[in-house]
């Protein structure tokens, strides 16, 4: 499933390749200062909040889906796009492969929510806002399939303005 709507964008694929209380509490609001890591932190508690509300249990970061998300996110910026699939044709599964979260032979399911926010104040916390009220994106960040998450957030926006562009990466191995 693909879905592109002006800056949100959601995608989930499944194929076969050759709730603690923890985070019951308000999640510490990022400034639109905040580090990469801190943004990441906010993210992170922003979802596993709404899971842990809905009875699911908590995402786990991954480094390749990290990876994966952190240079997605990064060249949607430079270049001025916003899909899942690069101008140069790289999906989202092949970025997963070159991370080493995919293996040939691996099960797997994967999603990906995409958005930006324009402006010097931009910051996670509308953005998952929205994130939460459209369907697409709810479903990937509440699926119980998905156990890993991999967060990438740049700065600046795919249309050279002054914002905050995220790529979250949602995965399972079976």
């Amino acid at each position: 499933m693909h879905t592109l709507r002006a800056t949100f964008c959601a995608a989930l694929i499944s194929v076969v390749s050759a709730g603690t209380d923890a985070h019951a509490a308000s999640c510490p609001a990022a400034r639109a200062t905040a580090s990469v890591t801190e943004l990441r932190g906010a993210l992170l508690c922003q979802h596993n909040r709404a899971r842990d509300r809905n009875g699911l249990g908590p995402l786990r970061e991954d480094p390749s889906l990290r990876k994966a998300a952190q240079g997605h996110a990064s060249h949607m910026v430079s270049a001025g796009f916003m899909t899942h699939t690069t101008p140069a044709g790289t999906t989202l599964l092949e970025r997963l492969r070159s991370a080493g979260y995919v293996r040939p032979g691996d099960r797997f399911l994967v999603g990906e929510n995409l958005a930006y926010r324009l402006g010097a104040a931009a910051t996670p916390a509308p953005i998952f806002r929205r994130w939460m009220r459209s369907p697409e994106h709810r479903a990937d960040i509440l699926s119980a399939a998905f156990r890993d998450v991999g967060i990438g957030a740049a700065r600046g926006t795919p249309t050279g303005a002054t914002g905050l562009t995220l790529a979250i990466t949602f995965g399972v191995r079976r």
